[in-house]
């Protein structure tokens, strides 16, 4: 730019393009750097030498950027950038009236013509500097307390969205932005559709998102209002109670805590979609637990539409580990064979993790793996690894499906180890309605009498290097005449061991 000056050929006919591109560059990085002056300046020479007037919108939304962030006068930010955005075709009064306001609703619902807000999210992605600038805006309207001002704002962008038939990623922010608008007037029904919206433009502009910090924040707020708080915890809540009380469907989220199909029939779109992804996450877990092989093939059908990643980690492990799990556990099936790529993806996200370091992903690494690849060794590590990590579920399953591998080894007496390991693990876990099923299954398991229960909070808890359960096998009233097993829980190590014990002497 300074040898273009210099020249005297900056902004002339040839140079005229090389010129602007090199201003816009400048008073990017300046505002990037703090240098706020330094921005105004370049600014200023665009404002001023640039022919029309998009080719003015990186400065006029850097001009109001650099507002905000020096100053954090909002209202002022505000009140200049709407005198910007009508030479745009935006014409917004600092103070709506009623009468304005109605007008626009009334323009808003014909351009809609009774569709969804959801539809937005299907149309082509094109790079638009005008919703920047509304972008920036949204947010000074927010935060210096015009609502009135933003409401009418968005009203014109979904017209002017609609009117273009295109879409960029800086509509995830706006809908983000007006999803706490509508929280803040206590519409639910508004927020959560404007929030479910943030999160389907998202997931589609993902690649062509600037502001990443931006962007995950609204992402933030879609999650957090896409579903009713009771909606979210009696999912959970009618898990456990799965696990716990015994039922026809233990693998359906169907009861007194929640209906999964009633909910899913309340919502649309991409609400629908993000809640039918939760709530199956939590179903397969339960067919695997209770090895219902027809839900975990309509389960994972379900699952495998949805893109191995989630910002957030608890819930992306929790839903990769149980379709994992599931997948391998049926891919021997001929109708099922693609689903041994869809286990082998989601086992290479734990051994990455186990790679780096993840004590949690190494346990879940080991047990895909033993599940892929079934051996008496693989099996033993699964075991070794969630014992050690205290992963009480997960070495109960492991146990179970080490027991059902020997039996097909036709080691019977192995086999039954296992399964007495899983029984009293199961139990620990809290999933009373899985033991049960495997006493049904395994009438042994009903003669077996463990003194000390260990529940899954002490397991987690406990600083002490032992911990003891005795096994008695049912039959006789004599202490004395009972064969006893004591099971020895190594905090250490980690390694339960099955001993046994003989016969106490009488006194």
């Amino acid at each position: 730019l300074e040898r273009l000056k210099a020249a005297g050929m900056s902004w002339t006919k040839d140079y005229y393009e090389l010129t602007r591109q090199l201003y816009d560059a400048l008073l990017v990085s300046e505002y990037s750097s703090g240098a706020y002056d330094a921005a105004r300046v370049a600014i200023d020479e665009v404002v001023q030498n640039a022919k029309t007037p998009d080719e003015k919108l990186i400065a006029h939304t850097y001009c109001v950027m650099c507002l905000t962030s020096e100053t954090s006068d909002f209202g002022k930010a505000t009140e200049e950038g709407l005198e910007i955005l009508s030479k745009y075709g935006f014409d917004i009064p600092l103070s709506p009236t009623k009468t304005v306001m109605a007008k626009e609703e009334m323009k808003y619902k014909l351009a809609l013509r009774n569709r969804s807000i959801s539809y937005l999210t299907t149309l082509p992605i094109q790079d638009d500097s005008l919703l920047a600038l509304c972008q920036q805006l949204n947010y000074c309207a927010l935060y210096s307390g015009k609502l009135d001002v933003m409401k009418l704002m968005n009203l014109k962008i979904i017209q002017y969205v609609l009117k273009k038939g295109s879409i960029s990623s800086n509509l995830a922010p706006i809908f983000g932005g007006f999803a706490l608008y509508h929280v803040k007037q206590n519409d639910v029904k508004k927020a959560s559709e404007f929030a479910s919206a943030t999160q389907s433009l998202i997931e589609r502009t993902r690649d062509y998102r600037k502001d990443c910090t931006e962007a995950m924040i609204c992402e933030a707020l879609a999650m957090c209002l896409l579903q009713p708080f009771r909606s979210l915890t009696e999912r959970f809540l009618q898990f456990a109670l799965n696990l716990r009380k015994p039922s026809d469907s233990p693998s359906k989220l169907v009861g007194e805590a929640f209906n999964e199909e009633q909910v899913l029939s309340e919502l649309e779109g991409s609400a629908q979609f993000q809640t039918l992804r939760d709530s199956s996450s939590l179903r397969v877990q339960l067919a695997f637990v209770f090895w219902n092989e027809a839900d975990m093939i309509d389960l994972l059908k379900i699952l495998e539409t949805y893109p191995l990643q989630d910002q957030f980690v608890a819930r992306l492990h929790n839903r990769l580990a149980f379709t994992g799990l599931a997948a391998f556990a049926m891919c021997h099936r001929k109708d099922c064979a693609s689903y041994k790529a869809l286990g082998e993806k989601c086992m290479g996200h734990f051994k990455f993790l186990s790679k780096n370091g993840s004590v949690n992903a190494r346990p879940v690494y080991l047990f895909l793996k033993s599940m892929k690849s079934p051996s008496r060794d693989a099996f033993s590590k699964a075991i070794k690894a969630c014992a050690e990590g205290k992963f009480v579920n997960l070495e109960a399953m492991v146990n179970e499906r080490y027991a059902a591998f020997l039996r097909e080894e036709n080691d019977e007496a192995a086999s039954n180890d296992c399964l007495t390991e899983a029984y009293f693990l199961y139990q620990d876990w809290g999933a009373h309605a899985k033991a049960l099923q495997l006493s049904k299954d395994h009438p042994f398991l009903k003669k077996l009498r463990r003194k000390t229960t260990r529940s899954f909070a002490h397991t987690v808890g406990s600083n002490n290097n032992t911990a003891t359960a005795s096994v008695m096998s049912a039959g006789s009233d004599d202490p004395a005449s009972k064969k006893k097993m004591t099971f020895s829980f190594n905090s250490t190590l980690k390694q339960r061991k099955r001993i046994s014990v003989k016969s106490e002497k009488k006194n």
